[in-house]
């Protein structure tokens, strides 16, 4: 069962992550509906909604730089908080640029 789940690396340079664009937005192009899967009783973009409210309810906790949740923490959960910082602020930059077009 675990040789099922594809190997996920820990970093993708950007030469690599260009290389798979092209494949991505082939993948796009085919919609489960095509592909005669039926949607999930929860649309996807009333997740999405909810994911987004989430995310930028954490992002503003994180970005008051308040001292009780940094105080606490080691150096290496510090920089592993302000990596989650970098991906949520991401992460909503691209589901707005997914909005967008």
């Amino acid at each position: 069962m675990l040789s099922e789940i594809p190997f996920i690396p820990n970093s993708v340079s950007h030469k690599e992550l260009s290389s798979l664009f092209p494949k991505a937005i082939k993948e796009l192009s085919v919609t489960p509906q095509s592909q005669g899967i039926c949607p999930k009783e929860i649309p996807f973009r009333d997740i999405l909604g909810e994911w987004f409210d989430t995310s930028t309810k954490l992002l503003e906790k994180l970005n008051c730089n308040n001292s009780i949740v940094v105080d606490n923490l080691s150096p290496q959960q510090a920089m592993a908080l302000g990596a989650l910082k970098v991906h949520l602020s991401i992460a909503l930059q691209a589901k707005n640029k997914v909005e967008e077009e």
